[in-house]
């Protein structure tokens, strides 16, 4: 499990991030919301950034998660 608090959550995400890895910024992409009966909705519920094979979790609800910042 893996919490975050609404004072962790402090502004829009962007087009692209600052990677907690490598601290280039990448492209945010966002995870999609599977219905009940299997189909996909787009969702900007859970963004994340890929670095290399890694990706990485930076934003929930399409705001930026305060520790991924440099």
């Amino acid at each position: 499990m893996y919490t975050v608090g609404n004072n962790e959550l402090i502004r829009t995400l962007l087009d692209k991030e600052l990677c907690p890895n490598c601290g280039e910024l990448h492209e945010v992409c966002y995870g999609d919301k599977v219905n009940s009966d299997g189909t996909k909705t787009p969702s900007k519920l859970i963004a994340f950034i890929r670095c290399g094979e890694s990706s990485y979790l930076v934003g929930v609800n399409n705001k930026l998660i305060l520790k991924n910042r440099r």
